[in-house]
């Protein structure tokens, strides 16, 4: 039985104004139900990654499957109700309410040129409860902070109800209570059988809700496995080029300077 949500299998990817690889002969699994935190400096190429994982980027070599599936085969529809991004941020946000902007995450639901039903709408209000923007619902979201965005883009893809969600640094822009909430939100979504992959430059993170990591540096794999042996004091410090320790305090890992 397949257990991997995605399998990449030696996927290199150049950008053409960039004689050096982004991602250099990437062979990793994503497995299905599991937490997995992407970790990597900056230019590590984790956003190259993700986009070629949400079928963005081609590869320039290698292949890509989901659920044992080569991407490709995917229409849009079905890989919108298969996989869902949480952005760090989006350019243009225009002035839809909250629950018009929720409402997005059913397009692969909703017939061409057709309006939401009901369902869809009780859906979409019951996402942000679940993020604790309810009273928001008909706010206008150019007016909401970033913080608050940024729980109305996991509210987006709570309504978009897929099997795996990528998720770009989701805790970078909010203060501790709704971080907080985000990871309460992420635990109760792997409970539920969903295959998260995270991207944060904050290990601590990873070792709090993760599963499984990823570790990329300069476009290679540095490692792949469970965040319990990937979370080491000498592989942290390989892979930021500088000491990082790791501390054991109530049965969780804490990562120091």
């Amino acid at each position: 039985m397949n257990t991997d949500a995605y399998t990449l299998h030696h996927v290199s990817f150049r950008y053409p104004t960039n004689a050096l690889l982004a991602l250099d002969n990437l062979s990793v699994r994503i497995t299905k139900g599991r937490t997995t935190a992407l970790l990597g400096p900056n230019g590590a190429g984790k956003s190259t990654l993700m986009d070629i994982l949400l079928a963005y980027k081609q590869p320039s070599q290698g292949s890509v499957t989901l659920f044992g599936t080569p991407l490709n085969d995917f229409s849009k529809k079905e890989l919108g109700k298969n996989v869902g991004l949480v952005p760090q941020d989006e350019r243009s946000r225009f002035s839809f309410s909250s629950i018009e902007y929720v409402l997005f995450g059913r397009s692969p639901y909703v017939e061409y040129m057709k309006n939401p039903g009901k369902e869809d709408i009780e859906i979409a209000y019951d996402s942000l409860e679940r993020v604790g923007m309810a009273q928001l619902a008909h706010r206008p979201s150019t007016t909401l902070s970033g913080g608050e965005h940024q729980l109305l883009l996991l509210a987006r893809v709570l309504a978009q109800q897929p099997k795996v969600i990528l998720l770009d640094e989701p805790t970078s822009s909010l203060d501790p209570g709704n971080t907080a909430r985000v990871l309460q939100i992420l635990s109760s979504l792997k409970k539920r059988g969903i295959t998260l992959l995270i991207t944060t430059h904050d290990p601590s993170i990873a070792a709090d809700i993760g599963d499984e990591v990823v570790m990329l540096k300069e476009g290679s794999l540095l490692y792949s496995g469970s965040v319990k042996e990937g979370c080491t004091d000498e592989r942290l410090t390989a892979l930021y080029d500088t000491p990082l320790q790791t501390i054991q305090h109530e049965g969780k890992l804490i990562i120091t300077r």
